[in-house]
């Protein structure tokens, strides 16, 4: 890979390449991917292309046309991402929006982040709001609600979604909807759940399947099929319970 490095400042014009480190701020634009070995990016900046690199971090209002690829990934803020995403390590904080699919090792998500396509990972972990056209595939994956979140079908080894924030009387901000909403509001609305063992609350589903599984308060579910144990809150309603 070229030694030189990529500093911008402000409102200039480049073109993207091979480089050693980057660094832009501002309100810049590059004309093309870039490949290096860190990049950090902060402010309004828009990038014509893809952005590989071993360490990413992205910060601001930026818009990038193309993939984002990386071993560590740490996003925060507006970003939009009309490519797919794939890291080792991610961390995605705001109103990140990805056209795309993610696949990860160890994901988590605070703030809104919303996923067009599918995403793959190991371990999800996240706090705030998710929304996935795809389907969410993951070993282990914890939800602390705190807003709207939706996904059409969630499969993992482990699932457990929780709302902490009706317990501390909570309040987050809703980036699709500009609004503050309050921890009774959060809940996830998804079509199908399917894992090993499964743990809800404040969830809105049309069929769970898993081994052992767990219906805590604010859910309504359509259909529970299980193979293990199974207990629903008083507080929740379910249609059906196939054994």
């Amino acid at each position: 890979m070229d030694e030189r490095d990529l500093i911008m400042t402000g409102a200039s014009v480049v073109s993207g390449g091979r480089f050693r480190n980057v660094k832009i701020s501002g309100a810049g634009s590059v004309t093309s991917p870039i490949h290096a070995e860190t990049v950090n990016i902060t402010g309004g900046v828009k990038i014509d292309g893809s952005v590989e690199s071993r360490e990413i971090r992205i910060t601001g209002g930026v818009k990038i046309a193309g993939d984002v690829t990386g071993d560590e990934i740490i996003i925060s803020g507006g970003v939009s991402i009309d490519g797919s995403i794939r890291g080792e390590k991610m961390d995605l904080a705001g109103g990140t929006k990805i056209r795309g699919a993610l696949k990860g090792t160890d994901v988590r998500i605070s703030g809104e982040s919303t996923i067009g396509l599918d995403m793959e990972c190991e371990t999800l972990t996240v706090h705030g709001g998710i929304f996935c056209g795809g389907t969410v595939n993951c070993g282990t994956c914890d939800i602390d609600l705190a807003g709207e979140s939706e996904i059409k079908e969630l499969v993992g080894g482990r699932i457990t979604v929780v709302n902490k924030g009706r317990d501390r009387g909570g309040f987050n901000l809703s980036f699709r909807k500009l609004k503050i909403v309050t921890s009774g509001d959060s809940v996830l609305r998804v079509q199908t759940i399917e894992g090993d063992k499964v743990e809800l609350e404040n969830t809105i589903a049309e069929v769970v399947r898993g081994g052992d599984v767990s219906i805590g308060r604010g859910c309504r579910i359509g259909r529970v099929e299980h193979t293990g144990t199974i207990w629903v809150s008083q507080d929740s309603k379910v249609d059906e319970v196939i054994h």
